[in-house]
């Protein structure tokens, strides 16, 4: 056995020792939110359909309308919240669907100044925008 071989081995030993002990079992669980908000969502309908179902919200729901951009899937809302009267922005991105017909719609909902607290999320927005008619 070589001096060479005699401190390498060793210490190889030690080290995978030390990292098998790292990827331990005992990794600690992320707590869910107890107010849980979908922000993405997958329709059968195809783009048209739910731009124009998006339009048709805004309009009923008294929404503020920022920007719309149909050619990018790109629009911005704003709706009073009934909690504590600020506004509540909705910054939405629609796409169809690459794998099968139909649409993708992501929303991301911000207050003016700042994150909102969880609670001030609008939990029903996408399933809200499912249900309305655009006729």
């Amino acid at each position: 056995m070589k001096l060479n071989d005699a401190i390498f081995h060793p210490i190889a030993v030690l080290s995978l020792a030390l990292l098998t002990g790292c990827f331990s079992a005992n990794i600690p669980s992320i707590p869910r939110a107890d107010n849980s908000v979908d922000v993405e969502r997958q329709f059968d309908a195809p783009f048209d359909v739910m731009w124009d179902r998006l339009q048709a919200l805004a309009k009923n729901e008294g929404m503020k309308v920022i920007t719309t951009d149909k050619s990018s899937g790109v629009a911005s809302l704003a709706s009073k919240s009934i909690k504590d009267g600020q506004y509540l922005y909705y910054n939405v991105l629609m796409k169809e669907r690459a794998a099968a017909p139909g649409t993708i719609v992501y929303v991301f909902q911000r207050r003016r100044h700042g994150s909102p607290v969880e609670s001030s999320y609008d939990s029903t927005f996408l399933e809200r925008l499912n249900k309305t008619n655009s006729n």
